[in-house]
């Protein structure tokens, strides 16, 4: 029951944060994204879908990860700028790096959920 919950809100996190790509400068990427994620998720809640599509998705999201490495590593190189400071980012490795963890995030939620299955 416990496990259910958590999967329902880690979905339900994941919906919210698509439909906050919707005014996002590229929102034809991160909606895709997040929403897959949430969907995906959810699904986990009615239907035992299987490990290799969360496999898939997770090794999706890792390649996407490492695209934004060079920006990670500029970002640690100028010293780990604060990200939260305003929406627009001052800096393209403060974009990248926010991207970086948004990956991270929704990797870390996938593996979540499929490592505590059944």
């Amino acid at each position: 029951m416990l496990r259910k919950i958590f999967v329902a809100l880690l979905a339900i996190i994941f919906g919210l944060f698509a439909y906050w790509q919707l005014n996002d400068k590229d929102p034809q990427l991160w909606v895709p994204i997040y929403g897959g994620v949430a969907i995906l998720i959810g699904l986990n809640l009615f239907i035992n879908v299987p490990r290799i599509i969360g496999i898939l998705a997770s090794v999706g999201l890792g390649i996407g990860m490492a695209f934004y490495i060079p920006g990670v590593i500029e970002w640690f190189q100028e010293g780990m700028p604060s990200i939260t400071g305003s929406m627009k980012a001052g800096s393209p490795y403060i974009e990248n790096m926010r991207e970086f963890l948004g990956l991270f995030l929704a990797l870390a939620a996938l593996l979540a959920v499929y490592l505590t299955k059944k």
